[in-house]
């Protein structure tokens, strides 16, 4: 297997570790910090600023200036000539033939007064660039959710391995005494059989208990921006009983605030396609100065700089009478795009409302479980430890104890991910909420000594 940094190599990436030991907290603050979806989300709210900055500048005039000085031997005649590209325009009295030195320079400016039109612009792009800032906060949750789900994810699947562990330990232990009885003849050799059988499925067990730590632990290194970094948990107090939970505030859920943001948008993008109706009134002026030397006067203006000035200043009202159908045709599109921003708003809205209601029931069930976990566990440890007693004294068969062994072994996996299921149901109900910070706070401040990861 390649490591995490010559991976990075051959694919062309940045290497980016985790802290080892990993606690929860941090492996959201450098999901949030490392994942590519998070720079995306960046990018596209810069473009969205860029946009309102362009919009902008369109409430500037146009200046063009410009300079010219030209020689040529030409001799104006009269008449009508259709311009054609590559031949200059002359002018001069007809019949005067000679070398000329011609220049000029000047500038022209053309402000369009159209300010509705260009505000209602600037309007829609200061939409979109809240609702790119919105997105990023959305992928900043989804993110941040994501790493803590996989971390706990990868926790349970430790656990998991530690219940197997000790199963397979008990299996071989109750294999030995299983031994010892058989070839005493104080049991039949039917049940030695029997015990290796349990101790080869506690085996397969922990086998596969290993296998899901893999994989949880290379679906961690993804959602943390990292893909194939070695990864070490730091669980400490997670594994202990979490706090009550506060009721959670009224959603403000960044994927609900962004559709909102889409809408107006969208409403404001109507807007700006109706101002199109109204005539563009253009104030339009240019100074300009020419020089010529050409006969019969080359006194009159005569040189290589410009010394014949001139100026002009205009309003130019102008309406395109037939734009009147196809702005009603992009109205029509703008109003379809705003009732699917509208619609998409209302799915998003119904959709975290249901994962709100989803959450505080699964809360309301892990807590259930973890109440009973304990007490399901000490009674099947009872159970194990009679039933193993009543084998030896020859009471009862080896099919009891391997039940016994069964319950113990199941107890203890569900004991060992009751609290980390009610952690889980906090996560669902602030990625609901809207807002990891309550979260994380309880989960740093639950960190405690750093604890070794199992493999």
């Amino acid at each position: 297997m390649l490591t995490h940094a010559l991976r990075a190599l051959v694919l062309g990436a940045t290497v980016t570790t985790p802290p080892r030991p990993l606690g929860l907290a941090a492996a959201i603050d450098f999901a949030v910090a490392h994942e590519p979806a998070v720079f995306e989300a960046r990018a596209v709210q810069e473009t969205a600023a860029a946009q309102v900055g362009l919009r902008r500048t369109a409430y500037l005039p146009a200046l063009d200036l410009f300079a010219e000085e030209n020689a040529a031997g030409i001799e104006p005649v009269s008449g009508l000539f259709f311009q054609m590209p590559g031949v200059p325009e002359t002018t001069g009295a007809p019949g005067a033939a000679g070398l000329a030195m011609d220049s000029s320079a000047g500038g022209s400016l053309d402000w369009k007064l159209d300010l509705f039109h260009r505000i209602a612009l600037v309007d829609v792009a200061l939409a979109r660039q809240q609702e790119a800032a919105r997105a990023r906060e959305a992928t900043d949750l989804d993110v941040g959710a994501a790493a803590a789900d996989r971390y706990l994810a990868l926790a349970e699947a430790q656990e998991r391995v530690r219940a197997d562990r000790v199963t397979v330990e008990r299996a071989l232990a109750f294999q030995r005494v299983v031994d010892v009885l058989v070839a005493q003849q104080l049991r039949p050799a039917a049940d030695a059989s029997r015990a290796a059988a349990i101790l080869s499925l506690a085996r397969v067990a922990l086998a596969r208990s290993i296998e899901q730590v893999a994989v949880a632990r290379a679906a961690l290194a993804v959602a943390l921006g990292a893909p194939g970094a070695p990864i070490e948990l730091s669980l400490g107090g997670l594994l202990g009983p979490p706090p009550p939970i506060a009721p959670p505030p009224p959603p403000k859920n960044p994927h609900v605030l962004e559709r909102s943001s889409a809408v107006r948008a969208r409403r404001l993008g109507e807007r700006a396609v109706a101002f199109e109706y109204l005539p563009r009134l253009d104030l339009v002026a240019a100074l300009w100065a020419r020089g010529s030397g050409f006969p019969p006067d080359p006194a009159a203006g005569a040189g290589p700089l410009p010394s014949s000035p001139a100026w002009a200043v205009g309003l130019v009202l102008s309406w395109n009478a037939f734009s009147v159908f196809a702005i009603h045709e992009r109205q029509r599109v703008a109003a379809a795009e705003t009732a699917r921003a509208e619609a998409a708003h209302e799915r998003v809205a119904q959709a975290v409302e249901g994962q709100l209601s989803e959450a505080e029931a699964a809360l309301s069930g892990a807590i259930a479980i973890a109440e009973e976990t304990p007490l399901a566990l000490a009674a099947a440890r009872v159970t194990e430890a009679q039933a193993l007693a009543r084998y030896q004294a020859g009471l009862v068969t080896v099919v009891d104890v391997a039940e016994a062994e069964r319950i113990l072994a199941r107890a203890e996996v569900e004991d060992a991910v009751a609290r980390l299921q009610i952690r889980r149901a906090h996560l669902l109900i602030a990625r609901a909420v809207g807002d990891l910070s309550p979260f994380v706070a309880e989960a740093r401040a639950a960190q405690g000594p750093p604890e070794g990861g199992v493999p």
